[in-house]
Formats: C-alpha cells, sequence, structure tokens
C-alpha cells in the first residue's frame, strides 16, 4: 500500500522550518534535553494543533497528573471542543510500559493520526542497575519496544513524537540521550533542546546530521519564536 506523506506543524515556524516544515507521518521524531526544558510544553503544544485541525492524538505520559493541566490551561476556550480528540494513558513503572507497548496494536485506536510517549526512558533510568546483566535484558526491552512503535507509525502511517531526558555526557561533549544507541537507531528525526537565559531555548536537528537550529522562546501559550534574533 502506498501512503502519502502529511506534515504536522510543531506550532512555531522556526521550529518547522528545521525539520522541513513539521512531523512527517510514518517517522519518528525524538526530542531530548534537560528536565525543565520545554519538552513536555513542546509535547502539549503539537497535541493542541493535531486537535484544532480534527486529528487524534494518543499521549502515554511518565510524569505527576497535575502537569497535565497545563495542556488544558494551553487550550483556553478550545478545551471543551478538542479535548474529545486527546486520549492520555499515564504509566507509573517500567512493567507498565512494557506490557502497553506489547499490546500498542489493540491499545490505539485506530482512528490515532498522532502517538507522543513522553518521556520514553523516564522509567527505564529508574530501574538501571549497576549490574550489567540486568541492563542488557532492559535494553533489549527497551529496543523491542521502539521496534514496536516503528512497525505502528509505518503501518499506520501515522506521527509518532518521542521525548527523553539526558545523560551527562564526559566535559566537552554534546548532551546526549538516554539509551541513546537505541533511539538514535530507530528514530528518523531527533532535536535536541537546550536551556540558555530566562525563558529561551536553543532547539537543534541532530539527526539527519545538521547545522540547522533556532531559538525560541517557552510563553504562557507555548513555544514561540524569539522576534529578538
Amino acid at each position: 500500500m502506498q501512503y502519502h506523506n502529511k506534515k504536522l506543524s510543531l506550532g512555531c515556524s522556526k521550529l518547522d522550518e528545521i525539520i522541513n516544515g513539521g512531523l512527517s507521518t510514518g517517522e519518528i521524531t525524538l526530542i531530548f534535553g534537560e528536565r525543565g526544558c520545554g519538552k513536555t510544553t513542546l509535547v502539549f503544544q503539537i497535541i493542541l494543533r493535531a486537535a484544532l485541525n480534527g486529528e487524534k492524538s494518543l499521549l502515554i505520559f511518565t510524569g505527576p497528573n497535575i502537569t497535565l493541566k497545563r495542556l488544558e490551561l494551553m487550550a483556553h476556550r478550545n478545551w471543551s471542543e478538542i479535548s474529545e480528540k486527546i486520549l492520555i494513558s499515564i504509566i507509573k513503572n517500567f512493567q507498565d510500559q512494557e506490557l502497553l507497548i506489547d499490546n500498542l496494536e489493540v491499545y490505539m485506536p485506530e482512528d490515532v493520526a498522532l502517538f507522543i510517549f513522553d518521556s520514553i526512558t523516564t522509567h527505564y533510568r529508574a530501574v538501571l542497575s549497576e549490574k550489567s546483566e540486568e541492563n542488557i535484558a532492559l535494553n533489549k526491552q527497551l529496543n523491542r519496544e521502539l521496534a514496536i512503535i516503528k512497525y505502528l507509525t509505518v503501518k499506520r502511517n501515522i506521527y509518532t513524537l518521542i521525548t527523553s531526558d539526558i545523560t551527562s555526557p564526559p566535559r566537552g561533549l554534546q548532551l546526549q540521550p538516554v539509551a541513546s544507541q537505541i533511539l538514535t537507531y530507530w528514530c528518523d528525526k531527533i532535536l535536541r533542546m537546550e536551556k540558555l537565559i530566562g525563558n529561551r531555548r536553543k532547539i537543534s536537528l541532530v539527526k539527519p546530521q545538521s547545522d540547522r537550529s533556532c531559538i525560541v522562546r517557552i510563553e504562557e501559550e507555548g513555544l514561540i519564536n524569539d522576534e529578538h534574533l
């Protein structure tokens, strides 16, 4: 079957420019950065953009429940008309994550156009051990989860977005996502978010390798272009 590649705007023109117009169907996009850099705000912004376009989203969420209130606040008066387009599942541990992803093809409604996992490495990181043999099993499981997500992304021709926190790199090296080798292998596009002064953020395209980047600001309504640049 031949699928038509579609685009979904990230809700910020500078961001859209660096990834050729937005998220693409049939692809996994990864956004990674340190905690508090704005990943979840961008996730909510993209979900709202999809809902306003009439497209349904499934969000797998690992953060605190109170954070989800921001999604409703960002929607403002549109919340009552678009909330039915947004499905949310909250998972509390890596075992729940394993069960959900293993059954994702059944769990995800056929009319979902956007699948988001924020963050796919939260519970994985929490159970990492100092024993390498235990981590091998965890890595195999995470790799299998990404393979399932990739399979469904292509099969259903949907937009898929995942997020990850960062590891602590050696001095002088660039920030890397948790489980970087696994995520880099399965993700088609990768964006790195970095904190600057105040509410400004630098977002760079690191896969495919590129020198594309932009500076944005985090405001109450989400990420917007920094008009001072």
